[in-house]
This record gives C-alpha cells, sequence and structure tokens, in this order.
C-alpha cells in the first residue's frame, strides 16, 4: 500500500514503528525515484561473511571450484604428509642442540 511520506528537515523520512531498527539498502534511480530494499537481519558474529573482502574471496573458490574436479584422497598418503609436517615442525621449534 502506498503512502506519501515528507523528509524532514534533517532528511529524514519516518516509516512508522513497524520498521524500527530494521535495515535497508537504499537506492537512488535515474529518474529521480529512491527505492528502500529491506535487508535480512544478519546475526553480529556472521556479518564478517558478507564484507566485500570476505564475498571476493567466497567468488575466488566458487570460481576454483567449478573449475577443479573433485578427486579421491588417499587418506594414508594424507596422513604420512600431516605426520611428516607435524614432526619438522617440532624440529625446528626445538631449535639446534647447544653443546657444553
Amino acid at each position: 500500500m502506498a503512502q506519501e511520506r515528507i523528509v524532514d528537515k534533517r532528511g529524514r523520512l519516518q516509516l512508522g514503528r513497524a520498521f524500527a531498527g530494521r535495515q535497508f539498502e537504499v537506492a537512488a534511480l535515474p529518474d529521480g525515484d529512491i527505492l528502500l530494499r529491506a535487508l535480512p537481519e544478519i546475526p553480529e558474529n556472521e556479518r564478517w561473511l558478507h564484507t566485500p573482502e570476505m564475498k571476493a574471496k567466497l567468488q575466488r573458490a566458487m570460481e576454483w571450484m567449478r573449475s577443479h574436479t573433485p578427486a579421491e584422497t588417499d587418506l594414508d598418503q594424507l596422513e604420512a604428509a600431516y605426520n611428516a609436517m607435524a614432526a619438522d615442525r617440532a624440529r625446528r621449534r626445538k631449535g639446534p642442540k647447544s653443546g657444553k
């Protein structure tokens, strides 16, 4: 239902209590109209997913996924590679032995 509203001297537009606290996307159209689009509520702990940087990373991941065919993983080979990496990391943490 369309209703007429007036923008006040401070540039505010009253939409009514039903819209209080909601977030909107505002688009100024070429013909001078303004489009308000209600945005979905996103929990605080998920907002990082909706940043432009993360959206770009997710887009790159989706493109990679489409261009690479899934392959069977040899779990024994994967475990051996992990164990070798963990052993190498442990050796580097200990550092060189000091001789007295």
